[in-house]
């Protein structure tokens, strides 16, 4: 559980992790009290605050109005939110807080719940999807190589942001 307000995602964030259905809800409600203790505000957030982690449900029901109450619009196309879960992922990586194989399971991750998509493999982190196979089954390159091509994925990832 993220307890350093650092670590705690953004409303943008979770709404794509929502649009991509990686979002992790039994962790929204105290994100939410985080966001009002950031300065965030409105009945949505209060609400979703005010939740118990285990009230799935109810978390999916709040989440639009919490986050329209954070000026996030709805992420429709699952592009876009791969793009802001990627980007996510590639910080995490640079800031030293993931490791290259987290970071190819979370990729991994992105494009299993997605149906594999297509509209996202031309991310600089979409690119390293399958790579993961070819660690686990220790056949390809060597994993320094691999190491490195994960590090310079994430910063092409992040620099698409600027």
């Amino acid at each position: 559980m993220a307890t350093n307000p650092e670590d705690v995602p953004s409303p943008a964030l979770v709404g794509a992790w929502e649009a991509l259905g990686t979002l992790r809800t039994e962790l929204v409600p105290m994100w939410a009290a985080y966001w009002l203790a950031q300065g965030q505000d409105g009945e949505g957030i209060v609400a979703l605050a005010s939740l118990d982690s285990s009230d799935i449900r109810e978390v999916h029901d709040l989440l639009l109005d919490a986050l329209a109450d954070a000026g996030v619009e709805p992420i429709s196309k699952a592009g876009a939110a791969a793009r802001l879960a990627f980007d996510h992922i590639a910080r995490l990586h640079l800031d030293g807080k993931a490791g290259w194989r987290w970071v190819l399971t979370a990729v991994t991750g992105v494009f299993e719940q997605n149906d594999y998509g297509r509209e996202f493999r031309n991310e600089p982190l979409g690119a390293l999807y399958g790579l993961e196979d070819e660690v686990a089954g220790g056949w390809g390159r060597r994993l320094a190589e691999i190491e490195v091509e994960v590090h310079d994925a994430c910063e092409r990832q992040v620099q698409l942001i600027k």
